[in-house]
């Protein structure tokens, strides 16, 4: 929507230059059309910042009129607090200390209107009823398919239905029921590994000694680690070994690729102006590690696909009566839906792997 409204002002800029040629050509900048069409583009766009940044959702808004934090920025809103402390800490205090029925609105970057659900009721409705009249920001969705690429995840509407309906087996009480033992199991290496990481770093001793010595350790690589090998085994039927060897290429490519630098956060703030394809195309060390980690996942699933396949074979040629083949992780039912194509099927894997892993230690999104 927003690259549809630049190359609307791209294009009547364009249109307006040119009607100012036939009709009055000594008011053209410099005597140059194309001078003329960059002033009035810029032009535009200064007017449009004005009104979507700063008279809208300060004056305008109805949004405006909810419960919201005070102390916030004229134009930066609540972003220095959102991207300075821990992730979701602003969140919390605004839940504890304005009184609310369950939405709270703040203000993003540039003004950027944001409503947080608060209760379990105005989260359900969210969720449920309203589920496909929120949709997630255009901006946002492209950003995450570019790793992602067009999973259950980031579709909406009927293409989404359509995706829940084929993957709703592998979600079954009985099937998550029984991947209990396997987050018992994941949990329990997790945490004998957290031993051995404390028992080989060097300790200090408390303040008034009069406690052991203790070291401490950072926790979010281990769940994330966890959680990678846990997703492996509910989305492909194996384990990835990220627990034991914290080096893996595939953990080590997540981790570049949701590692926040300040090439992403320029990204992300260059986002608001140019459109997305312009960005993703800038020669610069991010865009380039960026895609060679899509490249990189991308083959992975295709052979994750290639293996799981033959796997099914295999196993009907033995039971040709068994429809459930070859396992009921979501791959398998996937499969066995008949509903993807092959790129659609990597598309399920690529979201699984990264969002099912990464939602425990994501950096903070404004």
């Amino acid at each position: 929507m927003v690259v549809l409204k630049k190359r609307a002002l791209l294009l009547a800029a364009v249109a307006l230059s040119f009607s100012v040629k036939s009709l009055d050509p000594e008011y053209l900048l410099h005597g140059s059309v194309w001078q003329t069409t960059t002033a009035i583009f810029f032009s535009m766009l200064a007017v449009r910042f004005s009104w979507s940044c700063l008279l809208y959702p300060l004056c305008l808004s109805p949004l405006r009129h909810l419960p919201h934090p005070k102390q916030t920025s004229l134009l930066l809103g609540q972003f220095s607090r959102i991207i300075k402390e821990p992730t979701g800490y602003p969140h919390r205090e605004w839940m504890e200390e304005i009184e609310n029925d369950g939405l709270i609105y703040y203000r993003g970057l540039f003004n950027m209107e944001r409503v947080m659900v608060t209760t379990p009721k105005a989260l359900s409705e969210a969720v449920t009823l309203k589920s496909y009249d929120l949709i997630k920001p255009p901006t946002l969705t492209k950003g995450l398919a570019r790793i992602l690429g067009y999973g259950i995840l980031l579709t909406e509407g009927q293409e989404h239905k359509n995706q829940r309906k084929n993957l709703t087996p592998a979600f079954s009480y009985r099937h998550v029921k029984d991947l209990y033992p396997v987050f018992w199991e994941q949990s329990r290496d997790m945490i004998l590994g957290i031993d051995k990481d404390i028992e080989s770093k060097p300790t200090t001793k408390d303040e008034n000694e009069k406690q052991e010595n203790s070291s401490e350790v950072n926790v979010d690589g281990w769940t994330s680690r966890a959680t990678l090998d846990i997703i492996g085994v509910a989305t492909i039927g194996k384990s990835f070994g990220a627990i034991e060897d914290d080096q893996s290429e595939l953990y080590r490519t997540y981790q570049t690729l949701f590692k926040q630098d300040w090439q992403t956060r320029m990204i992300g703030l260059l986002n608001f102006f140019l459109p997305f394809w312009f960005l993703r195309a800038l020669p610069i060390p991010r865009n380039v590690k960026v895609e060679k980690a899509r490249v990189y996942l991308s083959k992975i699933c295709f052979e994750m696909l290639a293996e799981k396949r033959s796997k099914i074979a295999a196993a009907k040629e033995k039971d040709k009566s068994d429809e459930t083949a070859g396992g009921i992780d979501i791959l398998s039912v996937a499969m066995q839906s008949g509903g993807f194509t092959d790129g659609q099927i990597v598309d399920q894997l690529l979201t699984f792997l990264a969002a099912g892993h990464e939602t425990v230690c994501l950096p903070p999104l404004f």
